[in-house]
């Protein structure tokens, strides 16, 4: 179909003559949403006429009535499903015919009604198209139109549309069958209700609920593919202190791998340089695929074990878990204001669970995984003018409102023990762990074991969700060591009430015996004494209330006893608070710890008692243009600091950060400034600190590359377990907002898609503003559901077009009148001439022929065409012609 720029819609004024005045409405509307959407050129206000009724901007296709099996209707219901309304009617499957007196009384050229008779359909042949099933936009698919622009309906395509498959016993009813290779409608889906939308490149499908699969359905996901990646990550730092020599280190953090028939394989490795000494790491390799039939991954390899009550161990083995992102997992929702487009990162324990990219204002997070429900959740919120807000979840938030099924399904893993630190701790140690999670109602559950040299380890572990705003937790975990002839347990339990709407207490408990051992402490060549070390037990309560428009305040007690120390206790309590462009944060903590003095380390089972002290003040008041200025306050160990800094974000590519503190134990300030800099395919940054010691740099740089068939695409991001490319054609530097960030089109008009969400809608567009003026893309919008593994390989056919307003005069230096057709090559009309003989050519080219038909029914060129160059923002060009 050929493409038209919404920039060139223009209205023409006029009246119809009186009745029947439906004939004129009908005709005016018939005409109008033939020019459709996107493929508007000219818009007419009540002016044209035509004799047939009115026509739709969409096609639908709806089930045949239920006598339609019948063999002497098959062949007559079949021919009305094209009809061009919800009726169906002989009448209106007939093409628009206009009015061609009046078209000309409008000095409208009856050229128009004929080309715009037949109304919109899509092409013949195969081509991507965007799927909305039920109200879900489920992504693109590949399929085909016959010559009338009717879908064709086919086995694989209804299974990729989450259609469940059609039972016929006995084969295909009569007046069903296929024609040729574009099947009828009834054989696939005989309850849907098509609506084609071909100037949006869309399909619109209605079916009951009863017809549809399961959302994790393998064959509703695009998967497969081949596609090779590489992240990297290098970082330089360097000091120099006065009277001293300088101190340099540096490091080198790759991944390499690929994903090939939905394997992925992935191996990380790390150097590090510090002094002049280099070290390589080994981190991981592993190969994994998901098998959506049984909503599971197998994982071999270096690995670490996933599950709740065994995981992170470092193995060289195989394990076997569930696929979380086939559960549709809903867990406390988290939410916040984002007052740009930013990046929402989830985190518990230090690991990243939950990465996503949110549109500016409120927004919800629910689909995360979990590692366990009894410590907190970190929330950062990274705005695009480099400002961060950070939020904390606490766990008894998670045990009211996560989903009981978080751990349900198989889990196990068998290898051998490894050092993460690539010292040998381990002695060819094996490991076989295996855990079963399960859901029933309110109360959910987990059992398993782990089974080592001389160790032997079992556990479990139970949620209830005692009543809608109480919920509990508790696990056990209790271990043999045969080696040092210990037994020993270790358990937790943690409840959370929420009171009203505002309110919510969660109190928590630990407890260690002092035998309980780890697999990893049984297995250790250096063996921890066995009287026990380190914490014995742990108590805490919190409680957090909602002020609304006075913030939020939060307030806890932790208490830890040590087989090896005094017991120590801290106390916490904080309110941060939003007003418009401020931002306040208050906190104070107090913490009694446990410090070894000069006189009894090594000699007394514990040191001295302190207890520091810590409170902090920060003050940030956005200014606007994505300045930020902050200023904070903070005391801890008798020392007092203070200082002020200024953010901004100057556009998508530089942001910057200028600071400055000084303490109360320290002479001097300490400055220091850094910029960050997205140059479209790396991510650089690059800092400088000065204080009266000396002075630091550092630099960093972070990135990928991926290849595909389709090309080799570059990304500032690091590359997932699912991606893909996106060709554009030959244009360079399109911005397309993807999850994880927006990236741009590179060499050969690649882009690299570093992420996609796992059987979830990723929604990838491109940013038609700024410099992408004057591109257009033929499907700027889509939304694919990727399996995990899957490389997709999409098509944005962008191409860089001129787009010209120009005002044209005839040989006597006068305007053109309104409504006269614009014709380029003489024949394809494209335009008319609009108030003050203007016309917009949204293709214009150095060899383009344009003509203009005049009321006398000659034709006139465009002669001594002379445009400017498209301003700042500005959406076309301007310039002159004559028409002679």
């Amino acid at each position: 179909m050929r493409r038209v720029s919404r920039i060139d819609q223009r209205v023409l004024s006029s009246s119809c003559s009186p009745p029947p005045s439906s004939r004129h409405e009908t005709a005016f509307k018939a005409l109008r949403e033939r020019m459709h959407g996107p493929l508007t050129s000219v818009v007419l206000a009540a002016g044209a006429c035509c004799t047939s009724t009115q026509a739709q901007d969409s096609t639908t296709f709806a089930p045949p009535p239920a006598d339609a099996s019948s063999s002497s209707q098959g062949p007559r219901q079949s021919s009305r499903l094209a009809a061009l309304d919800h009726s169906k009617s002989d009448e209106e499957a007939r093409p628009v015919q206009f009015d061609l007196e009046i078209l000309r009384e409008r000095g409208l050229s009856p050229t128009i009604g004929e080309y715009f008779r037949d109304g919109p359909r899509f092409q013949m042949g195969a081509q991507w198209v965007a799927f909305n099933v039920n109200g879900d936009d489920i992504g693109r698919r590949r399929t085909s139109f016959d010559a009338t622009g009717r879908l064709c309906i086919t086995a694989t395509l209804a299974a990729s549309l989450g259609l469940k498959a059609v039972e016929r016993p006995g084969g295909v009813q009569a007046g069903a069958s296929a024609v040729g290779d574009c099947p009828d409608q009834r054989v696939h889906a005989p309850r849907a209700v098509i609506v084609l939308r071909p100037s949006e490149g869309a399909v619109e499908i209605t079916v009951p609920p009863e017809d549809m699969m399961a959302m994790s359905h393998p064959e509703r996901m695009e998967t497969g593919g081949v596609g090779a990646l590489l992240n990297y990550r290098a970082y330089a730092y360097e000091s120099r202190t006065i009277g001293a020599q300088k101190n340099a280190s540096r490091y080198l953090d790759t991944e390499l791998g690929f994903n090939a028939g939905d394997w992925i394989v992935r191996s990380h490795q790390m150097y590090s340089q510090n002094a002049g000494i280099g070290h390589y790491r080994w981190q991981s390799a592993y190969a994994q695929r998901t098998f959506v039939e049984h909503k599971q991954v197998l994982q071999a390899g270096r690995i670490t074990t996933r599950g709740s009550l065994f995981a992170g161990l470092p193995l060289t083995g195989a394990q076997w878990f569930p696929e979380r992102g086939l559960k549709q997992l809903r867990n406390y929702p988290v939410s916040g204001v984002a007052a740009t487009r930013a990046r929402v990162e989830i985190r518990q324990n230090g690991m990243l669970l939950h990465s996503t990219v949110v549109p500016p204002g409120p927004f919800t997070v629910s689909d995360y995984p979990l590692v366990d429900k009894t410590s907190d959740l970190r929330v950062s919120i990274v705005e695009e003018n480099g400002n961060e807000q950070i939020m904390t979840v606490p766990a008894a938030s998670l045990l009211l409102l996560s989903d009981n099924t978080q751990n349900e399904g198989l889990t196990m893993a068998a290898g051998q023990l490894w050092s993460a630190a690539d010292v040998r701790s381990y002695d060819n140690v094996p490991v076989v762990t295996g855990a079963y999670g399960w859901a029933r109602g309110s109360l959910t559950g987990t059992l398993g074991g782990l089974l080592s040299r001389q160790y032997a380890s079992a556990a479990m572990a139970a949620n209830w969700k005692v009543a809608p705003h109480v919920s509990s937790f508790a696990q056990m975990v209790a271990s043999r060591d045969g080696g040092r002839d210990r037994n020993g347990a270790q358990g937790s339990a943690a409840l959370a009430w929420l009171i009203g709407e505002h309110v919510s207490v969660g109190v928590s408990g630990n407890l260690r015996s002092a035998g309980y051992r780890t697999v990893q402490e049984a297995a250790s060549v250096i063996q921890a004494p066995i009287s026990g070390s380190g914490a014995r037990s742990q108590a805490g309560a919190t409680v957090s209330m909602n002020l609304e428009g006075w913030g939020a305040v939060s307030a806890g007690i932790t208490r830890t006893s040590y087989f090896d120390a005094q017991p120590g206790t801290t106390y916490s309590a904080s309110w941060g608070v939003g007003w418009r462009q401020v931002s306040l944060q208050v906190g104070v903590s107090r913490s009694s710890t446990t410090t070894a003095s000069a006189e009894s380390a090594g000699f007394a089972p514990y040191g001295v008692q302190r207890a520091p002290i810590y409170v902090y003040v920060n003050l940030s008041i956005a200014l606007g243009s994505g300045v930020t200025i902050s200023s904070y306050g903070r005391r801890t160990d008798d020392v007092t600091y203070y200082g002020a800094s200024i953010d901004q974000r100057v556009n998508d590519t530089v942001a910057y950060r200028l600071s400055a503190e000084r303490s109360s134990g320290i002479p001097g300030t300490e400055a220091s400034g850094s910029v960050n800099v997205l140059p479209r395919y790396a991510s650089v940054s690059l800092g400088l600190s000065d204080r009266q010691t000396g002075r630091s740099y550092y630099g960093e740089i972070t990135g990928s590359m991926l290849a595909t068939p389709s090309g080799v695409g570059f990304s500032p991001y690091p590359v997932q377990d699912t991606f893909g490319v996106i060709r554009t054609g030959n244009v360079v530097g399109l911005k397309v907002d993807t999850p994880q960030g927006p990236v741009w089109s590179g060499p050969g008009g690649i882009v690299a898609v570093p992420a996609l969400l796992a059987y979830q809608a990723s929604r990838l567009e491109a940013a038609l503003t700024g410099k992408a003026l004057n591109v257009d893309v033929a499907d700027p919008s889509q939304v694919v559901r990727a399996g995990r593994g899957a490389v997709l390989d999409m098509t944005m056919d962008a191409r860089r077009v001129r787009r010209v307003l120009l005002t044209v005069t005839d040989a006597q230096d006068v305007v053109l009148p309104a409504g006269l057709p614009v014709l380029r090559g003489g024949n394809e009309f494209f335009s008319s001439t609009a108030r003050g003989g203007r016309v917009m050519v949204d293709r214009m080219q150095e060899d383009d022929i344009l003509y203009v038909e005049l009321p006398t029914g000659q034709r006139c060129m465009l002669q001594d065409v002379r445009t400017r160059a498209r301003g700042e923002g500005e959406l076309f060009e301007s310039g002159t012609a004559a028409c002679r």
